[in-house]
């Protein structure tokens, strides 16, 4: 743990970030086959609820706190400015089908188990980041590929939500601390450097900032890595004790590939040293009136809000909530020469398939693969609040999470269609260098 804003080493708060990153697998294959949390029917619960309600209404969300709305303020200042006002949206939101439809059902198999109510994404939270380094791999020497035009994915006959009309804007969909689900991979790593400024302490150790990036590989083709995930952190100074700071706030992000490169997840987590801890009242308050009264808490102190693309609330999702998490990984961390200094790309995750699936004589048909990924897929902007404490007593941590699911879908196929013409490519490069070879003299 860091003393009050002298935390004397910077491998804590390293220790921090891995611990909610390198549980996912380096395959992506083995990321899609690991819990497949959710059955299609519990989707489509969702899509059959009642009418949304504004996710922005503050009004009717403080009205519904307005007896503790004293604590509620205390609340927000000891979660230290973890929310920021609520962007304004229509008093109306459209009631889209939450989920989308499987990419078939022919293979008869059976929905997956569903997962352990208030279960994380599978993909657990954060590596690290900074600017991948210009310097390409030589594992190809083809010729680069065209990216596909956004949702151009075709992969068998698989059904992908929608993008919205005139394209995703990050600006109305949800946010951390002013940082939005959505936002290019560029500009989130800039507000995080802004928010989570890099310190050091006196003795020399980084105390704050970044704690790096974590980077994945194309494997066929000339791309450097890309910056797959970001991780920052800081001592919690509206949670720590006057006799010694054992409170920690950290933040961590996952970014879809290219050729997207967006934050399809983002998390937070704070916690709070003993005499500064707020109640879980309190806390659940303040996020009712960050991310509106459309919620369901399932499991105690674990709430959920499901938000469609242009930032609408939507129905509280269904008792369990059981939409399986994203697609994109946090990729392998890179390092640094200079401590506290930007990370670069070292051993990157390589990927030959973005989703997982084989492509080779022997593999089981394209749609037959694709089934079980997309299964139990919702496609809306789950938000996740876990709160640490007892229910109506005191709580000494928060974490929040939120997934832009059906951005992460497009965006997965997106660059397997990317991936699947640059290994198309490069293949039939190595064709024509072999026909261009003589034939030995007999």
């Amino acid at each position: 743990m860091r003393p009050a804003c002298l935390l004397t080493e910077v491998s804590f708060a390293v220790t921090v970030l891995m611990v909610l990153t390198v549980s996912s697998n380096a395959r992506a294959q083995n990321n899609q086959s690991g819990a497949q949390n959710a059955s299609q029917a519990a989707c489509s619960t969702a899509a059959g609820a009642t009418t949304a309600q504004n996710g922005s209404a503050n009004q009717s969300n403080s009205s519904s706190v307005s007896a503790g709305a004293k604590d509620v303020e205390n609340a927000a200042k000891q979660l230290g400015s973890i929310f920021k006002k609520k962007p304004a949206t229509s008093s109306t939101a459209a009631t889209p089908s939450p989920c989308p439809a499987p990419a078939s059902n022919a293979s008869g198999s059976a929905p997956a188990p569903a997962a352990a109510p208030g279960a994380p994404a599978s993909d657990s939270a954060l590596a690290a980041a900074a600017p991948p380094a210009t310097t390409a791999s030589t594992a190809s020497a083809s010729p680069a590929p065209q990216a596909p035009a956004s949702g151009s994915a075709s992969l068998g006959d698989v059904q992908l939500p929608p993008a919205p009309s005139g394209g995703l804007d990050s600006s109305k969909l949800p946010d951390i601390l002013g940082v939005h689900i959505g936002t290019q991979t560029d500009k989130v790593i800039a507000q995080l450097n802004s928010l989570y400024p890099f310190v050091r302490h006196g003795t020399g150790a980084q105390e704050a900032g970044s704690s790096g990036n974590g980077y994945i590989k194309y494997a066929a083709t000339n791309d450097p890595p890309y910056v797959s995930s970001t991780g920052f952190f800081k001592p919690n100074t509206a949670g720590c004790s006057p006799n010694g700071c054992q409170a920690n706030d950290t933040m961590g992000a996952i970014f879809s590939g290219p050729p997207e490169k967006v934050a399809v997840k983002l998390v937070r987590s704070v916690t709070y040293d003993a005499d500064k801890q707020t109640t879980s009242d309190n806390m659940k308050a303040a996020l009712v009136q960050k991310y509106g009264p459309n919620f369901t808490e399932y499991p105690p102190l674990t709430l959920n809000w499901a938000f469609d693309e242009q930032g609408n609330a939507l129905p509280a999702p269904p008792k369990p909530v059981s939409c399986r998490g994203i697609i994109s990984q946090q990729g392998y961390p890179g390092t640094s020469a200079v401590p506290g200094g930007p990370s670069t790309p070292y051993n990157p995750q390589v990927l030959a398939s973005y989703v997982g699936l084989l492509y080779n004589p022997g593999a089981p048909p394209l749609q037959q693969q694709l089934t079980p990924i997309m299964r139990g897929r919702c496609s809306f902007v789950l938000v996740t609040a876990q709160i640490i404490g007892q229910p109506a007593g005191p709580a000494n941590g928060l974490t929040v999470t939120i997934q832009e699911l059906p951005e992460d879908l497009r965006d997965a196929f997106n660059a397997e269609a990317y991936l699947q013409q640059a290994a198309n490519a490069q293949s039939n490069q190595q064709l024509k260098n072999a026909q261009q070879q003589a034939a030995p003299q007999f």
